[in-house]
């Protein structure tokens, strides 16, 4: 009977041999540290479906399976956590106020039309003129009555708007004088003052305990974020704003959206177009081109604001100028209501999430076969060739704007990780299911390619038999 040698003397690493493992590979000793092993490739899910059909099938042998190692015969493990597929859905919970009284129709359009010829809005656009002329004449008729209440004859008691103190005085020592008790209200029956009624509880508490016993008092942490609407900006960069300063990144932010705000700063010379890419190239960053926004404005500050460095890298200074007028701008505004200026230093993911809290509409997932799609209406859009990550192609992103040339292209985009989706707008996200179909995947129907030149519902056996 053959004897079985355990690895390293013991028999536990028996179990972690491949029983499919060729024969005449020796046995080697495992790396007790997990990550010296040797890692998988990572594939993409397209590829996954494409294996797991043929294993399935019997036509894929087991020496090219993705996880069969030549050398050792031993399967090597991936970190779960790296490899783990997100799925995010929208949340597709209606508001009670518009259950049933909005028609939701598909447009390719970047903006979703809600459509209800129906309902009490579109009624009210298509009697928009008739209202505003109602109105007009129901203003103009109650101007004229109060013309006409004005005395215009001198044997007519005047009514004096803004009397002198003496007749304030005696105008308030005089009210309530003629009204019997029992025609009082039962809160001013017992008023302080005597005859001299006081609309309202006198008290002893001071300005600011009164303003603290108010109920709207109580949303003060939720009012502070009106502050933010005297930013002369989008509600989008208004939002990343008002998160970077809980995240920790409000400096960098400020940077990002002064860049935001102004036209492309980088230029291109038809016969230098080279070597303006390749100075470009320098101030990449990994994590998108908002970062690479923040490279550029550092740099020119690190070289004081210089023109001459501005022409050598091929970039507008005129834009970086603007950017930094926009940025004094904004950081007047915040150290007005008092808000934290701070730096994150390297830790760029809180930059990535403050980003990510403001464009959670534009975020957008790559797909299999062609460019990107986005979350919200599963349009195809694609990443512009001037971006910093054209030749990356990260799996999720989020985009600042759209721009139609020959191709729907997304401007300034930076990878997201999609758990951040349903983070900072859990109403708006959730994580998918995988026990049900929501209402996007439902609409993705799988075209079959070997009988694409037949009719869509050939393959249905109904048919086949009535052709018979």
């Amino acid at each position: 009977m053959r004897s079985r040698v355990g690895l390293g003397g013991g028999g536990g690493d028996e179990a972690m041999r491949n029983p499919d493992r060729p024969i005449e590979a020796s046995m080697l000793e495992l790396a007790e540290n997990p990550a010296e092993r040797k890692r998988l490739a990572k594939i993409t899910d397209l590829e996954k479906w494409e294996i797991k059909q043929m294993i399935a099938a019997n036509v894929l042998p087991k020496e090219e399976f993705p996880e069969f190692d030549k050398e050792t015969g031993i399967l090597p493990k991936i970190d779960d956590d790296e490899d783990e597929d997100v799925e995010i859905d929208l949340v597709e919970e209606e508001a009670p106020f518009l259950r049933g009284q909005t028609k939701s129709s598909m447009n390719l359009s970047p903006v979703k039309i809600v459509k209800n010829p129906d309902g009490s809005l579109s009624q009210a656009a298509m009697m928009q003129s008739a209202l505003s002329k109602e109105r007009r004449e129901l203003k103009q008729a109650a101007r004229a009555a109060e013309m006409d209440s004005i005395p215009t004859g001198l044997n007519k008691h005047w009514i004096d708007p803004m009397p002198d103190y003496q007749g304030r005085q005696i105008a308030a020592n005089m009210r309530g004088i003629g009204a019997m008790p029992i025609d009082l209200p039962e809160w001013k029956r017992y008023a302080f003052g005597g005859n001299q009624v006081s609309y309202g509880k006198k008290t002893e508490l001071s300005i600011l305990q009164q303003r603290e016993s108010l109920p709207i008092f109580k949303l003060k942490e939720q009012l502070v974020q009106v502050q933010m609407a005297e930013f002369p900006l989008e509600p989008m960069l208004c939002k990343m704003l008002i998160m970077s300063v809980h995240l920790g990144c409000s400096e960098e932010m400020l940077t990002i959206v002064s860049m935001l705000s102004v036209q492309n700063i980088f230029y291109r010379p038809k016969d230098k177009q080279a070597l303006a890419d390749q100075k470009k190239t320098k101030f990449f960053q990994l994590e998108g081109d908002h970062l690479t926004l923040l490279a550029v404005y550092n740099s020119w500050k690190n070289n004081k604001f210089s023109n001459p460095w501005c022409f050598e890298n091929f970039i507008q200074a005129r834009s970086l100028k603007r950017a930094q007028d926009i940025r004094k701008q904004m950081l007047s505004i915040m150290d007005r209501h008092k808000l934290d200026v701070v730096s994150c230093g390297a830790a760029t993911v809180r930059v990535q999430k403050a980003i990510c809290s403001g464009f959670f509409r534009n975020a957008a997932r790559k797909h299999p076969h062609d460019g990107y799609r986005t979350l919200i209406d599963q349009q195809v859009v694609y990443l512009h060739p001037s971006s910093t990550l054209f030749n990356r192609q990260p799996e999720w992103l989020v985009y600042h704007e759209l721009v139609l040339t020959t191709k729907e292209y997304m401007r300034e985009v930076t990878t997201i990780d999609p758990r951040w989706l349903v983070e900072f707008a859990p109403a708006f996200y959730r994580v998918a299911d995988p026990t049900r179909l929501s209402r996007q995947k439902k609409q993705q129907k799988l075209e079959p390619l070997y009988n694409r030149y037949e009719e869509p519902n050939a393959w249905r056996i109904s048919r086949a038999f009535r052709r018979r």
